[in-house]
């Protein structure tokens, strides 16, 4: 497969896969290898970005994840989701 095919299988995952199941947290290992992936303007710039990217702890990945994607507590706006399945 090629390289530009897998970096939006992978930032896709992210966002569309809860952090709890082990692909996904598989995935967080490759997010270094970003940068090989596609061919950027400013390499350099993303190199240090994925080296630098703070990952929250497990707890509170999860509870980002369901604030934003799912619905979680109370809610200032729609979970990402709403809007692409409501019918209008």
């Amino acid at each position: 497969m090629l390289s530009r095919a897998v970096l939006p299988r992978i930032l896709g995952a992210l966002f569309y896969y809860s952090p709890e199941r082990p692909e996904v947290k598989a995935l967080f290992d490759c997010l270094p290898t970003l940068p090989e992936l596609y061919p950027w303007r400013d390499r350099g710039h993303i190199e240090s970005l994925c080296a630098s990217w703070p990952l929250p702890d497990d707890d509170s990945l999860t509870w980002q994840f369901s604030v934003l994607f799912e619905g979680q507590g109370e809610m200032p706006v729609p979970p990402w989701g709403f809007g692409l399945s409501g019918k209008r």
